[in-house]
């Protein structure tokens, strides 16, 4: 497995992550026919991009809020592709680096882009915090192993065997000494919560069970009319008998949706269950000489509630621009000036135009033509 992280430069299928498209020479095209499917998935980007741009779903503007969750089916070469156009595309590379995720699944031919959302991003923030938090707590030598124990953010992971894809996480925590994180933190909402098993699966099996540990944290935003349940569940790999009696790896799920939130809005009751990771899960046994680390990270289900209660209240209060600033007498200025735009970046604006316009004129031909296949197909039907 290999693991880059966003400022990682070089481009591979399954391995680079997309932010890593403009400082080295350009991967050749796989092929000169341009994939219909890739050129929607640029254009689906832009679209995202413009929506956060124009402040999507805020105030009077009229453009939709930005879909967190899109699949596509991609097969490998149309992937390739796909990297290749990041590549030409500066600007666009640089949105995706810093605005979407990833996850690939060669085995399905499938493609998610997710966005996350304020109250995402909040919420796996406390979570980080309060597990590294415990981490700095540990003493003797537990707590040696513990403090090389870091936090890796959504650093891209792919693996050696192309049956695996890429993926970037939500959260990740991996000993300084280790290949591999050994522990894998996913916040799920409706559509990604489905795939939450293939993710233990790529990230279990596709490691070699060095990650040890996939925590998916599935949470609804309680938007009108909509339920408020929030649960928790891991996967652990596990050795079982197969069909033909050889022994085989899987990702076993190990705690099934365990509630932190009712669909009611409130916390659990009792509320006695604990969210807990063992130290020893955060890294193989070949990162300790001695003993295993003793100890484990133990978040009750009210603290978990707290923290998706205050990631709500921030995010909302983010999206209706509800927050405090600084008063309008601090404000010594008359007027405001950009800087100028440089010549480079005029290159690559007419670059980006050009592209979009042979996107939006190849798109516009395979929904031409489907539309004409589909008259003929009903007029051999009716025949």
């Amino acid at each position: 497995m290999t693991v880059q992280t966003r400022s990682s430069r070089k481009l591979k299928l399954h391995v680079t992550p997309p932010s890593s498209f403009t400082t080295h020479p350009l991967t050749p095209p796989p092929t000169d026919e341009k994939s219909p499917t890739v050129l929607r998935i640029i254009s689906d980007i832009r679209r995202r991009r413009a929506q956060i741009g124009a402040g999507a779903g805020i105030g009077k503007t009229k453009l939709p809020a930005p879909v967190p969750w899109t699949a596509y089916s991609l097969d490998a070469e149309a992937y390739r592709e796909l990297l290749h156009r990041f590549e030409c595309d500066e600007n666009l590379a640089g949105f995706v680096d810093h605005e979407l995720r990833f996850d690939y699944f060669p085995s399905t031919r499938r493609l998610i882009l997710r966005m996350p959302t304020a109250v995402h991003e909040y919420f796996i923030h406390f979570v980080v915090q309060e597990i590294r938090t415990q981490l700095g707590a540990f003493t003797g030598s537990s707590g040696t192993f513990a403090k090389d124990i870091k936090f890796g953010g959504s650093t891209r992971i792919s693996f050696d065997d192309s049956e695996y894809g890429c993926h970037d996480p939500d959260g990740q925590f991996k000993h300084e000494n280790a290949q591999y994180p050994g522990v894998v933190l996913e916040v799920s909402y409706s559509q990604k919560k489905r795939d939450l098993p293939h993710l233990a699966d790529e990230y279990i099996l596709g490691s070699d069970a060095n990650i040890q540990c996939v925590i998916g944290l599935d949470i609804e935003y309680g938007g009108k009319g909509k339920a408020k349940m929030a649960t928790w569940s891991v996967w652990e790999p596990a050795v079982e008998e197969g069909d033909d009696g050889r022994k085989e790896l899987v990702a076993k799920q190990t705690v099934h949706n365990t509630v932190f939130r009712t669909s009611a809005g409130t916390p659990p009751s009792p509320s006695n269950q604990t969210l807990e990771i063992p130290l020893q899960t955060f890294a193989p046994s070949s990162c300790y000489s001695t003993d295993p680390p003793q100890g484990s990270i133990i978040i009750p289900a009210a603290k978990l509630y707290t923290f998706l209660a205050d990631a709500e209240k921030t995010g909302l209060m983010l999206v209706g621009k509800k927050g405090l600033v600084a008063p309008a007498k601090m404000k010594t200025w008359g007027t405001k000036r950009r800087r100028e735009i440089t010549p480079e970046e005029e290159l690559l604006a007419r670059d980006e135009k050009k592209f979009k316009t042979e996107e939006d004129s190849l798109v516009e031909k395979e929904e031409a033509d489907d539309a004409s296949w589909g008259k003929g197909s009903a007029a051999n039907d009716v025949s």
